[in-house]
């Protein structure tokens, strides 16, 4: 988190124990602005609210969405997935890298400057 994420200003929520349940297709044509009601069951879902410098760890099959920003402010956080190497990220849509590998260390990013090109 970058600024404080409160229920007011639309923090995170999540399904917990969801991502034991199978996969659910959500974005399939690629960045959506919405998690479309039928993926997201918001009855159970559990707002996590965090303070500016915290962060918030989950398992990327966890169902996960803001919540609406009822607030006058802006919520700002910074995004980071971690995938093992070679597996999808179901996140076609964003260009991927490889940060470290034992197995094939030539493979590795480590110049931003690439890594914007991708874009």
């Amino acid at each position: 988190a970058i600024t404080d994420a409160t229920e007011e200003n639309g923090c995170l929520q999540v399904v917990p124990g969801a991502h034991r349940d199978p996969l659910k297709t959500h974005c399939p044509s690629g960045l959506q602005l919405a998690i479309p009601d039928q993926a997201m069951n918001k009855a159970a879902a559990v707002p996590l609210p965090v303070r500016s410098g915290g962060a918030v760890i989950f398992d990327p099959g966890t169902p996960h969405a803001s919540l609406e920003n009822n607030s006058d402010g802006f919520r700002w956080s910074f995004d980071i997935r971690f995938n093992q190497t070679g597996q999808p990220t179901s996140r076609s849509h964003f260009p991927d890298f490889v940060a470290r590998s034992r197995a094939n260390p030539p493979s590795e990013l480590n110049n931003w400057r690439v890594y914007k090109h991708t874009w």
